[in-house]
């Protein structure tokens, strides 16, 4: 399995090599070296440009960890640096508005999320570097996105080495690091680091396969969270067909609208729940219902001949099952699993195959 550290950081790149060190050269008791394939870096310009000139520009504080340790080769170089981008795609160079942070979270969330597509890749997240909002937006994108294998870290030095611009790692032999502020020199070789591991609640399993594969605001995503978790209203608009859950949109082809459509206002009217046709069996009642609430969405002149001589003997159970499972398959993808349980048309009586909605009256609203 490929190991990828992933760090946000500000004017301090001391991060990347302080918490390398932790993983990979003095783990904390109990914990196994975690060697990375590949780091990334995600910063502002200027710290990218801080990052570049100590880590990476000749012979940089990073390879000199490598070497002091004889860790591996890992990939680091100018494609592992990820600047802030605004919403015009230009590069911020501090965040100092709500916008920017806005755009800090954005480009966290994304960068977390396509890290994190291919199941045979490990992530370790570092929030130790940058602003304090940067370190909330990649611990919580890891919890939005994260998988088991996935980790969260920050990372501590001791005290008198903390800000020390010379100080990147504990040197394996004496080496003298300036403290202007005490005004005294310090042995870089004495100096501790501890790699705080930081347990995270996983809430992957609750975001919807579109938002898994596809690029996504930061605030888009914690509101399919908070949809997942949360109470839900369910608005359908027969004149747009459309539906949207929690003011989140999605699209049913009109025969998936009119099926669904047919029992929300059941369920709006409390009826009793439908009982599957059974194999062989055409009913003509179920029919009718289902041709008046597709005609409303597609109009007298609509392709209801096709769908008249597909029901001309009346529903059977194939077209009622197809329905079902189509409907199910775009409420999934649209708003995940725990969602589309929700408002999936469902067996509410076992053993009996009657099928309705479990919203109440009161979740539903549909505009005529």
């Amino acid at each position: 399995m490929k190991k990828i550290l992933l760090l946000v950081t500000g004017m301090s790149p001391q991060i990347v090599t302080e918490t390398l060190y932790g993983l990979a050269v003095k783990p904390a008791a109990g914990q196994s070296v975690w060697i990375p394939d590949e780091v990334h870096l995600v910063s502002t310009t200027t710290g990218i440009e801080q990052a570049r000139l100590k880590l990476l520009a000749g012979n940089g504080y990073f390879d000199a960890l490598r070497q002091d340790y004889h860790l591996p080769m890992i990939a680091f170089n100018e494609t592992s640096l990820h600047p802030i981008l605004d919403n015009t795609g230009h590069a911020l160079a501090d965040l100092k508005t709500p916008e920017d942070n806005e755009c800090a979270a954005n480009t966290i969330c994304e960068k977390i999320r396509e890290l994190t597509q291919d199941s045979h890749r490990e992530l370790h997240v570092s929030i130790a570097g940058g602003r304090k909002t940067m370190g909330f937006y990649a611990g919580y994108a890891l919890s939005l996105y994260g998988r088991p294998q996935d980790h969260l870290s920050h990372v501590l030095v001791s005290e008198e080495y903390e800000s020390l611009p010379d100080f990147f790692y504990p040197t394996p032999s004496i080496k003298e690091v300036y403290s202007s502020r005490l005004q005294r020199s310090f042995d870089a070789s004495k100096a501790e680091i501890w790699l705080a591991d930081i347990p995270f609640v996983r809430l992957r399993h609750h975001l919807p396969e579109k938002t898994l594969l596809h690029k996504a605001t930061f605030s888009d995503v914690v509101q399919r969270i908070a949809l997942a978790t949360g109470d839900i209203r369910l608005t359908i608009d027969i004149k747009k067909q459309m539906l949207w859950v929690n003011g989140i949109s999605c699209k049913l082809a009109a025969r998936e609208l009119a099926f669904y459509v047919w029992f929300a206002k059941r369920a709006l009217t409390q009826k009793s729940a439908l009982k599957m046709p059974v194999d062989g069996e055409l009913i003509t009642d179920y029919r009718d219902e289902f041709l008046s609430h597709y005609n409303d969405i597609k109009g007298e002149m609509g392709d209801t001949d096709s769908i008249k001589k597909t029901l001309t003997k009346g529903m059977d159970k194939g077209f009622f099952e197809q329905r079902l499972t189509a409907i199910r398959k775009v409420f999934r993808t649209t708003y995940g699993d725990e969602v589309a349980k929700r408002l999936a048309i469902i067996n509410t009586k076992r053993g009996h195959s009657s099928y309705g909605l479990i919203l109440t009256a009161k979740q539903i609203e549909i505009l005529n």
